[in-house]
């Protein structure tokens, strides 16, 4: 299949620019935290999401859920948030969310796009 990385597009993120990591090459794009520090940074051969490391190549699928917002309790707010689910041949499944981190939903189906995933709908 050969994962392609994600395009060098951004809303509301931070693109390019950013130090080069030895294994995955140049910086892409960088989802920082909203609280505390830390961010999802996206490069050309894989991603570094605090201490998980993962190479697009052992990603089987990612696929992005937009949120309809909203609610009262956690509970609610976190079944109603966005997240882009990548999901890995060997290992957990990760997620990132819009609670936790400042995205928009057209640089996420960007990434889902540019790591070789279709888009549902």
């Amino acid at each position: 299949m050969g994962a392609k990385p994600p395009p060098g597009r951004c809303g509301g993120t931070q693109c390019g620019g950013g130090a080069a990591d030895s294994e995955f090459g140049p910086l892409l794009v960088e989802i920082s935290k909203k609280l505390g520090g830390g961010s999802a940074r996206f490069y050309e051969r894989g991603l570094v999401l605090g201490s998980k490391r993962v190479s697009y190549d052992s990603l089987k699928d990612a696929a992005f859920i937009p949120g309809s917002g909203g609610g009262f309790t956690p509970k609610q707010k976190l079944r109603n948030s966005s997240v882009l689910w990548l999901y890995r041949k060997k290992g957990s499944t990760i997620g990132i969310r819009d609670l936790s981190c400042r995205f928009d939903k057209q640089t996420m189906e960007a990434i889902q796009t540019g790591l070789g995933f279709r888009p549902e709908g």
